[in-house]
């Protein structure tokens, strides 16, 4: 039971390393939190550590809800330029080719 909670437990160095983050951004994950929601970790002998299962599943939450965000936000504000008229709607596919505007001229293109 001890050895498997070792291999679960990662020390916030290797947290930062197994995720590709800056040891300040791990560091606010665990204090402020990301959405209201933050990561958990423990002390054991003076030294914070987080599970794996943990962290995999906190990195997991928040690129699949910000990648949701991402595309919500860029739809929403592709549809407020085209009201104010400074971008073009999407040309409408016809018979397999694509319509591209480009500096105002179009161009076809192959899918």
């Amino acid at each position: 039971m001890v050895l498997e909670e070792r291999s679960n437990r990662l020390s916030l160095v290797e947290a930062c390393r197994t995720v590709g983050v800056h040891y300040s951004t791990l560091a606010r994950w665990l204090t402020c939190g990301v959405r209201g929601r933050k990561l958990e970790s423990y002390l054991v002998g003076g030294r914070r550590f987080v599970n794996r299962v943990d962290l995999e599943m906190f990195v997991q939450s928040e690129s699949s809800s910000n990648s949701k965000s991402i595309k919500a936000r860029h739809r929403v504000a592709q549809q407020e330029l085209i009201a104010l008229g400074l971008l073009k709607p999407e040309p409408q596919k016809a018979s397999g080719k694509v319509l591209v505007q480009t500096n105002s001229a179009f161009a076809r293109t192959q899918e």
